[in-house]
């Protein structure tokens, strides 16, 4: 699963009980859960296919500094 807003019982108790009998739900803490450790194996595997090919690691080079604005992001951040 690992996206709670796909989860069709997540959906199913949203559209059938109020806000407090949601929060409350055993199933909410279980999809959080389970996106979080989604999550958490995603990135290992993307940091380690990073770390262990020159290829992906130039390619995230060239991308990830233009496509995420880390130059002006860091610029603004000292000028703050």
């Amino acid at each position: 699963m690992g996206n709670p807003l796909e989860s069709t019982t997540l959906q199913q108790q949203a559209a059938n009980h109020t806000e407090k009998q949601f929060d409350t739900s055993p199933d909410l803490l279980t999809e959080l859960v389970t996106a979080i450790m989604d999550s958490h194996e995603a990135h290992s595997t993307m940091s380690k296919k990073a770390l262990n090919s020159d290829q992906v690691l130039e390619g995230m080079f060239k991308v990830v500094p233009k496509h995420g604005r880390l130059w002006e992001k860091l610029r603004e951040k000292k000028a703050a």
